[in-house]
């Protein structure tokens, strides 16, 4: 889960920190995330997973500090939210690639468009659950063509589950062809790509390691081993945040790592386009 700048397309205050977090449950993680809001102050955090039916999701934790609220939520399942403290227009709850999952909400914050995505896992690439995702992602790409405008202010983001490159898997070779690192699901990578779309992480690691960004990374975890198996499997963020331990025998904790005195990330634009993972 990431938290860059993004500098807006209208005057105002500064840059915009825009913020993803699959929370795998909101109702139990409420607490959590209001001390994530009081603390880092995000200007627009996308929250995936909610778990909850739209009129179930408590707004209010958002409202009462001031920011504009558009859900789409779904009972017991995935869901949707993109909260902002600039108002949000041209509002969008759901696409036809859902196919009755709540797993798309976008919305205009200060000039950009913003597509906060809960997009399916494929369990196993025999599955019907893969071919859903290719479905997805084939949906993705025809919504952005036919709807969104490819020389604007677009960030897509939230829980993506696609790893691009080997680098972002702990071994490739073993990998290749499971769901998160299957050809086909590249291939879809690639149009969204091709459409004018750029991996911002990408960006991130082409930096020297020692080039200091701005990335604040959401977890939850229950056990130590849970940590270790965070760090082992995303190495795209092993070169970027560093991991607290969680002390020994706490059964539940949050971090949230905000790491100090970092300045402002600059978004390297491809044919006007950003892609925000």
């Amino acid at each position: 889960t990431s938290c860059p700048s993004l500098t807006r397309t209208r005057p105002s205050s500064g840059p915009m920190k825009i913020c993803t977090w699959n929370v795998n449950s909101l109702k139990a993680r409420a607490e959590y995330v209001t001390g994530f809001l009081d603390e880092v102050q995000p200007d627009v955090l996308c929250i995936q997973e909610l778990k909850l039916a739209t009129d179930m999701v408590p707004t209010e934790i958002f409202e009462s500090r001031g920011y504009h609220v558009a859900v789409h939520g779904q009972k017991q399942w995935n869901g949707v939210l993109l909260a902002s403290l600039e108002p949000l227009t041209q509002v969008v709850t759901g696409f036809p690639g859902e196919e009755e999952q709540a797993r798309l909400v976008a919305a205009t914050v200060a000039g950009i468009r913003i597509f906060n995505l809960y997009c399916p896992q494929g369990q196993s690439a025999d599955s019907d659950k893969f071919q859903y995702k290719l479905r997805f992602y084939d949906a993705l790409g025809d919504w952005l063509e036919q709807n969104e405008d490819p020389e604007g202010a677009v960030v897509v983001m939230g829980d993506l589950n696609i790893a691009p490159l080997p680098r972002d898997v702990h071994d490739p070779q073993a990998m290749f062809g499971v769901p998160t690192f299957h050809p086909r699901e590249l291939e879809r990578w690639g149009r969204l790509a091709w459409w004018g779309l750029q991996d911002t992480m990408v960006d991130r690691l082409a930096r020297p390691a020692t080039t200091p960004v701005r990335i604040c990374i959401i977890m939850l975890v229950w056990k130590r081993s849970q940590v270790m198996d965070f760090i082992h499997h995303h190495s795209r963020l092993r070169h970027t945040i560093r991991i607290v331990p969680v002390p020994h025998g706490t059964e539940e904790a949050t971090q949230w790592m905000s790491l100090p005195a970092l300045p402002d990330l600059p978004f390297r634009r491809r044919r006007s386009h950003l892609l925000a993972v």
